[in-house]
């Protein structure tokens, strides 16, 4: 048994994103030779190590060729992994700038299309209507936006919670040429949203829309937590591990089968449940008073033609559909896609890959 909130705008945004983000890692993973553990170059020297579109989005396409000075690095260094980009030989230190390295350079020739190109494939999928209503709900939206925004959204850490951070200064991350189209529109609104809703919460967003959100005072098996909200193994065990630590979620032994555990939620944990579902619908109507009913509801039903209303549409899913060389191929399809999402240290969707 899990809870029944519906899902509302931000949930919508949150699938749009994700399965924007899933299409467009999918094709980069096929287009080039990389040398990760499941790639077509795995174990050699060919090919970069593969990254995803948070990674390129929100550090690589910012770098110039002739480097990005160290004074302007603070901004998007907070947005992303600048430690792993480093590890995995994409950039380099050169004296007081950072550089794109040869391999990093290969990565962004195959990236910096594939928005577009994805972009058009909603277009003959959704058809011109819908994208372009959608498009135009998102702009009415970003026009009432009172500060500068990265071009798509932070990695969240652990330590917190997964709360979203951004530095005072975004530098060249708040440069407009870095923007992505659709997709930025779609993950700065969402962005929107969910910093205000933590400035009322002691909760993120992502552990909110995630663990939280399908736990109940009977138990869920933690097994069974990825598949219920389109989250990683990895993301799940740090939140059910937040949750534990703050008196929210007790692990007990199955009352229904002879070895395992549910995690269930404590007293306090679905108060902070109900709080939470409640803070959600308090920010949506804050938006409606400062927005107009009427430029809510333009993206919500724009939003809902594209995406869908009580789950993430046939269509929708249908561009996740992973090439067979591809890493997705070989684990089973999401039923669902996350409620938020979860840019781990590694970038990507469902697991962070």
């Amino acid at each position: 048994m899990t809870t029944s909130e519906p899902p509302g705008l931000s949930a919508r945004l949150s699938w749009a994103v994700v399965a924007f983000t899933i299409e467009a890692d999918n094709e980069a993973e096929h287009r080039m030779a990389h040398r990760t553990t499941t790639g077509p170059a795995a174990g050699s020297d060919r090919g970069p190590w593969l990254t995803s579109l948070a990674m390129w989005a929100n550090f690589l396409q910012l770098v110039p060729e002739a480097g990005l000075p160290a004074d302007q690095m603070a901004g998007p260094a907070a947005l992303t992994n600048l430690a792993g980009l480093r590890r995995w030989g994409l950039v380099a230190l050169d004296g007081d700038r950072v550089r794109l390295t040869r391999a990093g350079r290969r990565l962004d020739q195959v990236w910096r299309p594939l928005c577009g190109e994805v972009e058009a494939r909603w277009h003959r999928r959704f058809g011109g209507d819908r994208l372009g209503a959608l498009a135009q709900a998102l702009a009415a939206v970003e026009e009432h936006r009172d500060r500068l925004l990265p071009p798509y959204l932070p990695v969240l850490g652990f330590a917190d919670g997964m709360r979203n951070h951004l530095p005072d200064d975004l530098g060249p991350a708040a440069d407009p040429a870095a923007s992505l189209g659709l997709l930025s529109s779609l993950a700065r609104v969402l962005l929107s949203f969910a910093l205000e809703l933590e400035q009322a919460s002691r909760l993120s967003v992502a552990v909110r829309a995630s663990t939280l959100r399908v736990l109940d005072p009977v138990g869920v098996r933690p097994r069974h937590l990825p598949a219920l909200t389109g989250a990683s193994v990895e993301a799940v065990r740090s939140q059910l591990g937040f949750l534990e630590r703050r008196g929210c979620v007790e692990r007990l032994a199955d009352p229904s089968a002879a070895r395992g555990q549910v995690a269930r939620l404590t007293e306090r944990g679905r108060q902070a449940q109900v709080r939470s579902a409640r803070l959600v619908a308090e920010t949506e109507a804050a938006w409606r008073d400062r927005l107009g009913d009427a430029a809510v509801e333009d993206l919500d039903r724009a939003l809902a033609a594209v995406v869908g209303v009580e789950q993430p549409s046939p269509l929708l899913l249908d561009g996740t559909e992973p090439h067979p060389d591809g890493w997705r191929a070989a684990r089973p399809r999401p039923a669902t896609l996350p409620w938020y999402p979860l840019v781990l240290h590694r970038g990507g969707y469902p697991d962070g890959s």
